[in-house]
């Protein structure tokens, strides 16, 4: 099937653009007709789920880079080509903010941190962030892509993404509920990106890279089991304080989560299933690591849920209840059609140059 896959890709992108135009067209008549709440709640959870994907990939290279690791080769070249998606993420977030009155809880609200959800000042600052980073990141995998010395300019990317990605899950994730506050979330928002992007980099790689050699898939897959424990062990230390402090303001963010009443607590056992103890159990064995095949399959997994939790992030905080209908579907077809279609793109334009390993 994978053989097959390889031969016919040249057919993909037109597919592709087919599903992604169709899928849009559907989401916009659910936004206008259907439930324009939920249809832009699931815009959210597209747009944190994507950026983060598109961010961390071209931030994998630099950690690697900075790390003075060898190994990366050829998915140097797939995971630069998530930079062709950061674009599309910018625009994304100003279509947010022409409907944030759909899904932003705090806007016209008198609340104790009014000056940091201040619509304007929230806005311009996420722009501009995202702005900054994308350029960035762009200069980055060009001077990559052209063979230059860039650990400095890798180690500013790095910083720059936990800065960036920090404000962002605060500012979108967080503050759907206006009333709870962690000090933990924007770290867990950035380093469950890179547990993201590094699923798409081993799923690509196993995918669509004829030349990476099982050396490689096991280096991604090891590193795809360290964030998955990491990615827990941030979760678990911003709720073992919830629970044994058991304030209101900040149990708030549990009760939904985990109250039978709105079946919640299916998904929050299925991510902990899945998500953060899955690639620890599945990708123990060294054979399973080097088999592009079942590693891939993996990380799709991994892909998969990482959504849903992106979705479990914010659909509860909104009061949405568990359901997954036309809005979900049309989405999540629509953007993760448009990002493979650029990812497309930005590999075939690429091909005709190898990139030199750093």
């Amino acid at each position: 099937m994978w053989n097959s896959l390889r031969r016919r890709r040249s057919y993909l992108p037109h597919i592709l653009a087919v599903v992604m135009l169709a899928a849009l067209l559907a989401w916009i008549v659910t936004a206008v007709w259907w439930d324009a709440g939920r249809a832009w709640a699931v815009l959210l959870t597209n747009f944190l789920f994507l950026s983060s994907l598109s961010a961390g990939l071209v931030v994998w290279p630099a950690i690697v880079v900075v790390s003075r690791g060898r190994w990366m080769g050829s998915t140097q070249r797939t995971a630069l080509a998530g930079v062709v998606l950061l674009p599309v993420c910018v625009l994304i977030l100003l279509v947010l903010i022409l409907g944030s009155r759909h899904w932003a809880p705090w806007l016209g609200r008198p609340l104790p941190n009014s000056w940091w959800l201040n619509a304007r000042f929230l806005f311009t600052r996420d722009v501009l962030l995202l702005v900054t980073f994308s350029g960035l990141a762009w200069r980055f995998a060009w001077a990559m892509k052209s063979g230059r010395q860039v650990k400095k300019l890798a180690a500013w990317l790095i910083v720059t993404y936990a800065i960036v990605f920090s404000v962002l899950g605060i500012d979108l994730g967080m503050a759907l509920d206006p009333h709870w506050y962690s000090q933990a979330f924007g770290v867990y928002f950035f380093i469950s990106g890179l547990y993201i992007a590094m699923a798409a980099w081993l799923f690509m790689t196993a995918v669509a890279d004829e030349t990476a050699t099982s050396g490689q898939l096991g280096d991604q897959a090891n590193l795809l089991i360290a964030f998955s424990m990491l990615t827990a062990y941030v979760m678990y230390s911003q709720l073992l304080p919830i629970w044994y402090e058991n304030m209101p303001h900040e149990a708030r963010y549990l009760v939904p989560r985990m109250s039978d009443v709105t079946h919640w607590p299916v998904i929050s056992a299925i991510l902990l299933a899945v998500v953060y103890l899955g690639p620890l159990v599945l990708l123990l064995p060294r054979r399973a690591k080097r088999n592009a095949r079942y590693a891939g399959s993996v990380a799709a997994l991994v892909l998969v849920g990482m959504w849903v939790e992106r979705w479990w992030l914010v659909m509860p905080s909104l009061d949405e209840p568990l359901g997954f209908g036309p809005s979900e579907i049309a989405g999540t077809l629509a953007l993760a059609a448009g990002g493979l279609l650029f990812v497309c793109w930005a590999r075939r334009t690429s091909h005709e140059s190898q990139p030199q390993s750093v």
